[in-house]
């Protein structure tokens, strides 16, 4: 197509707002992290957004702050779904939809087919949350050196879990082995996260599923915290009362936690194995 990439060594907030005002780039890519470093930033306010077209997003479910904060600005965020295997986007919404369908992936790309199932492997009802089984020319067939990466029917079972809404869109609720299972009910970290992130409070969180002995697994938050919150203060009874009315009361996060930083791969996605491994040493089994 002839267009220019630029491509930066590491992500600044600040020399990526420079780059949008001097560079002028149509379409950026970028990943809840960064829009949240974005939004943040001092200079938000007062830099030149006119010339993107879009802001394409993935690699894990996005928060609302951030994509209400580029839409107040005119700019469409446009969720994307996939992974290395899927080569790499299967899913994806479209810019005149961006409002209309905050927190959706959208539909699948040209020639990609999607079903949603069980832990059976039997079809969901449409509504209901099933695993995202993928088939289509860009998927992978074998990991290195031969093991295959689809089932006998060529489908490649992603380990995500979605809902298809009437009109064929697909959201994604969370990774199946984050969902926590609490005295028999389905808890999805990320609808938990997405609440406690619109807190003034909270900076980053993360919700992950600890051993329990009466309720089998407990969801547990682990949250940064703005500057200025003292370490001494109660901070949890504003965050319970924020959740009150907004969240069910079994979905409530039964243990939470204060870091300084939450362990994070190179693309700004929150290593959860590692918060967990943390968090055992505080309440082991």
């Amino acid at each position: 197509m002839g267009a220019q990439v630029l491509l930066f060594t590491r992500f600044d907030a600040g020399a990526m707002l420079t780059c949008l005002e001097t560079d002028r780039p149509t379409l950026t890519l970028q990943v809840p992290a960064t829009l949240q470093a974005l939004t943040a930033h001092p200079r938000w306010a007062g830099t030149d957004l006119s010339s993107l077209r879009a802001v394409w997003a993935g690699s894990s479910l996005l928060p609302p702050g951030p994509l209400q904060a580029f839409h107040a600005r005119g700019v469409p965020v446009c969720n994307v779904y996939g992974s290395t295997e899927t080569g790499p986007f299967s899913i994806a919404l479209p810019p005149g939809c961006a409002s209309s369908h905050l927190g959706s992936c959208g539909w699948p790309a040209p020639g990609v087919g999607v079903e949603l199932r069980d832990a059976r492997g039997q079809a969901v009802a449409q509504g209901e949350v099933g695993e995202l089984w993928i088939r289509a020319p860009n998927v992978v067939r074998h990991y290195w050196p031969r093991w295959p990466a689809c089932d006998d029917a060529a489908f490649f079972h992603t380990g995500d879990l979605a809902r298809q809404a009437p009109d064929g869109s697909y959201t994604v609720v969370d990774r199946a082995k984050d969902m926590i299972i609490s005295g028999g009910e389905n808890i999805y970290p990320a609808e938990i996260e997405n609440l406690l992130l619109q807190h003034p409070l909270v900076a980053e969180c993360a919700v992950v599923g600890q051993p329990d002995a009466r309720w089998g697994e407990v969801a547990a938050a682990v949250l940064v915290l703005r500057e200025g919150v003292p370490s001494g203060d109660d901070w949890t009874q504003p965050l319970l009362e924020f959740l009150d009315g907004r969240l069910a009361r079994y979905k409530w996060p039964r243990r939470w936690h204060r870091m300084n930083a939450l362990p994070k791969t190179a693309l700004g996605k929150v290593q959860k194995p590692a918060l967990r491994a943390v968090l055992d040493t505080l309440h082991p089994s």
